[in-house]
């Protein structure tokens, strides 16, 4: 028998690598974003993916996962002088990266002229509350709601899990071609 919390699990994870993914797109306009093969790849949800580089134009870049990574490991020493069990706080610096990624992600966007409506989800005692967002604007005017959250970030996702599947790194290309076609008119 599954885990009762097993579907509900599939349906945070899935929204959490569709708004990675959606996200992704929106930045595609403004630079090549660089990834890394994931330890493991998903099998029963949408691979979250894992971003390297993000590389703007005139050299500026931001090494994305060496920043996630430095705040989930201040966390966790956080949590362990707390005195929170090690294999518990390993669990939770895996989930921190999903919500710092996307938290860093929004936060870049937002010095693009986007803005997002969110909604905090419900954590566990301890744990980082996600911020789902369900609206999008950019320069004050709306553009997508969470049904193009979902969609667009669903293929978008697919579309990069299926490249980062048969390489060790992979470059997204500034405008890619394939992003821009699903952000624009799907």
């Amino acid at each position: 028998m599954k885990h009762p919390h097993s579907k509900k699990f599939a349906k945070v994870r899935n929204y959490q690598s569709q708004q990675q993914a959606f996200l992704i797109g929106l930045l595609n306009d403004q630079c090549d974003i660089v990834f890394q093969k994931p330890f493991k790849i998903s099998k029963k949800t949408l691979q979250f993916l894992t971003i390297k580089l993000i590389l703007f134009p005139k050299q500026d870049e931001i090494d994305f996962s060496s920043l996630v990574k430095q705040k989930c490991e201040s966390i966790l020493s956080l949590e362990m002088k707390k005195g929170l069990e090690h294999k518990t706080a390993i669990r939770r610096f895996e989930n921190n990266k999903h919500t710092i990624g996307l938290d860093l992600l929004r936060d870049i966007l937002e010095s693009f002229g986007y803005f997002f409506n969110t909604k905090k989800s419900s954590g566990k005692k301890g744990t980082l509350i996600m911020e789902n967002i369900y609206e999008v604007f950019h320069n004050d005017v709306f553009i997508f709601s969470q049904r193009d959250i979902i969609t667009k970030g669903e293929m978008i996702n697919k579309y990069l899990t299926n490249i980062i599947r048969h390489s060790v790194d992979f470059t997204l290309p500034k405008n890619c071609n394939v992003i821009n076609n699903i952000m624009c008119h799907i």
